[in-house]
């Protein structure tokens, strides 16, 4: 925490894709900050590095093996519906976009968007 309502996190959203008959993975390490507007709803949001990569359960050799990174952003936002001693519950959704830089001048995109429950003890 740097001060009562502001904290360094760092966020690994993800998600499982196909292409070509092969399963991709596409996420991202995003450092980030936290802050809390009030004592119960928090805004969340970092930029770094996107990762286009093979699915770790789907890897063979030559094929579906390359790795690509780019850059990530992430935006995400919650409010605690139930508080605890140190723990909480949260609903709260998050948009996450990143572009993965390939060989020959391509790129990939990716955007994703959840709503959930979210779990913390603090």
């Amino acid at each position: 925490m740097l001060n009562d309502n502001l904290a360094i996190t760092v966020s690994l959203p993800g998600n499982i894709y196909e292409f070509q008959d092969n399963d991709r993975h596409f996420g991202g390490f995003i450092p980030s900050l936290q802050y809390w507007a009030n004592d119960r709803w928090w805004i969340h949001g970092g930029i770094g590095l996107a990762i286009d990569s093979p699915a770790l359960y789907d890897i063979k050799d030559n094929e579906n093996d390359d790795w690509n990174f780019g850059c990530a952003v992430m935006a995400s936002t919650g409010y605690e519906i139930f508080k605890k001693k140190n723990f909480a519950l949260n609903v709260q959704s998050k948009l996450v976009k990143g572009r993965a830089f390939l060989a020959g001048d391509a790129h990939r995109d990716a955007v994703s968007f959840n709503i959930g429950l979210g779990f913390s003890w603090f």
